[in-house]
């Protein structure tokens, strides 16, 4: 989750400054060949103000959905949106956004004892705001 305006034209509402973000999606494993096997929902909600960039960027993707990689053009695909909710019941959400994620990409964090894939999200993500 990187540090970007939801309003980008008037540089306003920085999405660290949302008071929840909440990522909604699926994951979902392709062998070589693009051939698809088991997909999961996702829907992780992030406080930003209490978390390192380090901490936002990480996406979990090991012992929660038991992916195993066979060869090196295996690969996951995570598709979503993100939704910032702010103070005064302002929000806005993201066009589905998707990238894939091959195994040389994962990084391993043993004190968790699980593999992630850091991801910032581009400063070019189109913010919509969410009409109450």
């Amino acid at each position: 989750m990187p540090k970007v305006f939801c309003d980008a034209p008037r540089n306003t509402l920085l999405s660290w400054n949302a008071e929840q973000i909440v990522f909604t999606g699926t994951i979902q494993k392709f062998y070589c060949g693009d051939i698809a096997s088991g997909s999961f929902s996702m829907n992780d909600a992030f406080i930003p103000k209490s978390m390192s960039d380090a901490q936002l960027a990480k996406v979990s993707v090991g012992q929660a959905y038991q992916f195993k990689f066979e060869n090196d053009k295996d690969y996951l695909r995570l598709t979503g949106t993100l939704t910032a909710f702010f103070l005064d019941d302002i929000t806005w959400k993201t066009k589905e956004f998707s990238v894939k994620i091959f195994f040389k990409d994962l990084i391993f964090d043993a004190y968790d004892v699980e593999h992630y894939y850091t991801y910032a999200i581009p400063w070019a993500t189109v913010w919509e705001v969410v009409p109450n």
